[in-house]
């Protein structure tokens, strides 16, 4: 993982050279954000601004769906307009808007799905940041969260704990997370009391498609089994019953904050996120 991570910041910078940054259009996307009464969103965004923390880039339609594919979206199902990235490396918090869509119909005169696309961009993006730059506080702020959700995920997979710890050890993950300090063996150790053998003919098949998640965290077809069982795990955890159609379930396996994310972009719960993650910017 922190291979991949780090051939995404050399991507990404062959990238970069071709954004183009827009300070009026984050003006324009404030007054737009003031006019939807946006106000935690705003907030949010004129403190990073202060920082300079904050970039809103026009960029071809090629790269956003260039950044959404480095990012891990499911891309066949629409023209990406909006996109949006946390960059370590530089601290900031990067949208991208098409500018040729931009071009063709003001900022202000946004479809409906497109605001919201933006606006829940923003906030999963600020998730990342606020996790990066305030971890202690990031964590003691969403524990909750993190028990329901990989308490259930448990749950499905091995009820009876014969393979899994009682309860997974989240706090671990997200240190390795906000570290990059992972390993194969620490994200297993975080997960599994007992490790699965392959005599083993009693083994669940869910606990088998997790381990093999966790041994091949970087092959994209070792996660494929995994995917909905996560989105189980949030459906009965939180009671969520519609996804947006480009989500791929697999970070959570080994990045906290994602679950976060993925929550942050729900109705039921960005308001009171994104006042947690406003006081701890």
């Amino acid at each position: 993982m922190y291979k991949q991570y780090n051939e995404f910041l050399v991507q990404l910078e062959s990238l970069r050279e071709i954004f183009l940054s827009s300070d009026e259009l984050l003006d324009d996307i404030k007054t737009l954000l003031k006019d939807h009464n946006q106000t935690y969103i705003l907030e949010a965004i004129e403190k990073l601004e202060k920082k300079n923390h904050v970039k809103v880039y026009f960029a071809s339609e090629n790269v956003i769906f260039k950044i959404l594919k480095l990012i891990g979206y499911k891309l066949s199902l629409s023209k990406p307009n909006i996109a949006g990235f946390y960059d370590p490396s530089t601290n900031t918090i990067n949208i991208l808007i098409d500018r040729y869509y931009v071009k063709d119909k003001s900022i202000y005169e946004l479809e409906e799905h497109d605001f919201i696309t933006l606006k829940d961009t923003f906030v999963h993006e600020l998730v990342h940041y606020v996790a990066a730059n305030n971890s202690l506080k990031f964590k003691a702020a969403f524990s909750n969260y993190w028990q329901k959700f990989y308490n259930t995920f448990a749950d499905i997979i091995d009820f009876q704990r014969r393979y899994l710890h009682k309860q997974i050890d989240f706090i671990s993950l997200f240190n390795m997370e906000v570290t990059k300090n992972y390993t194969i063996t620490k994200l297993i150790n975080a997960y599994f009391r007992v490790t699965p053998k392959n005599e083993d003919k009693q083994i669940n098949p869910l606990v088998n498609t997790l381990y093999l998640a966790l041994k091949h965290i970087g092959e994209t077809n070792a996660l494929l089994g995994i995917q909905p069982i996560i989105a189980e795990t949030y459906m009965e955890a939180f009671n969520i019953k519609n996804f947006k159609l480009w989500y791929m379930f697999y970070q959570e396996l080994y990045a906290p904050s994602e679950v976060i994310c993925i929550l942050s972009e729900n109705d039921k719960f960005q308001l009171n996120i994104l006042r947690k993650c406003n006081a701890l910017i």
